[in-house]
């Protein structure tokens, strides 16, 4: 961001003001303050789109620490997966969450009052920009859901599926591992549920930021299409102006024959009486 030193006039203004004896009100004197000024001003948005970015680069890293704890929880074994399952549901929820604070910044996005028409079509782009740029990251979140949703489920159909067994001694190793089974079907479930509700927080999420910038961009096409209607009102009204004043010359050319045509009549009945 270039700017411009005022410090130069700045002095200028204090020496001259310190010449006049009159003290001014605390409102008047805080004006002096305001003349070094900052020629460019940044967008209202500027600061979303670093808030957005450094969002986007915590989901991305939240994805690192869930493919470790994937890779670690589809491992064969009879280790005690939930705490590693708590991590997992910890890290996806606050990926959603924070893939829902993008959305919401997103929103913000708008073009401020008064704003020109490049202004606004700039904001568009800058909105439609952000928008890409989380729902690529969604979409990636999304795939690695679905991909270990996917593998659960195979474990599941893999494992606890219930078994024929014919053997009376393997009936009754099978009912002493049963309440154990019980739990594990249970929590894979559980698993299973909270995959798949995430999944489809995730696509409601696409939807909505989609919908968003279909919605603005409705906006900025009604902005074009009613800047290029003024455009072509001033350019019927400048045709307007060109008949009026086209017209105004004609009349005064058309007064002004009329006039010599009375001066004409006029010295043609003073011959007439001189001659008689």
């Amino acid at each position: 961001m270039t700017t411009r030193d005022r410090t130069g006039l700045f002095l200028s203004y204090r020496q001259s003001f310190a010449h006049h004896p009159i003290h001014l009100k605390d409102e008047e004197r805080g004006l002096l303050d305001m003349v070094i000024q900052i020629d460019y001003l940044p967008p209202d948005w500027s600061e979303t789109i670093k808030e957005i970015d450094g969002l986007l680069q915590e989901i991305r890293s939240r994805g690192e620490m869930l493919d470790r704890l994937y890779r670690r929880n589809m491992l064969p074994g009879f280790d005690d997966r939930r705490k590693d399952q708590g991590e997992i549901e910890e890290l996806c929820h606050h990926t959603t969450q924070s893939l829902r604070k993008c959305q919401d910044l997103i929103k913000t996005v708008v073009p401020r009052a008064g704003s020109t028409q490049t202004e606004a079509i700039i904001t568009k782009n800058v909105q439609i920009v952000l928008a890409n740029k989380v729902q690529m990251e969604n979409i990636a979140f999304k795939k690695k859901q679905s991909a270990y949703l996917e593998q659960l489920r195979k474990t599941y159909q893999k494992i606890f599926l219930p078994l024929e067994h014919t053997e009376s001694s393997e009936e009754m190793l099978q009912s002493s591992l049963m309440v154990s089974n019980d739990s594990e079907i249970t929590f894979r479930e559980q698993e299973i549920a909270n995959i798949t509700k995430g999944i489809i927080e995730l696509s409601d999420i696409f939807k909505e930021i989609q919908s968003l910038v279909t919605d603005q961009g409705s906006i900025i096409d009604c902005i074009n299409i009613h800047a290029e209607n003024t455009s072509t009102h001033m350019k019927d009204a400048n045709k307007e102006l060109d008949c009026a004043e086209t017209y105004q010359k004609k009349s005064r050319k058309r007064k002004l024959i009329f006039l010599l045509i009375l001066i004409i009549i006029g010295l043609l009945i003073i011959f007439i009486i001189k001659s008689h």
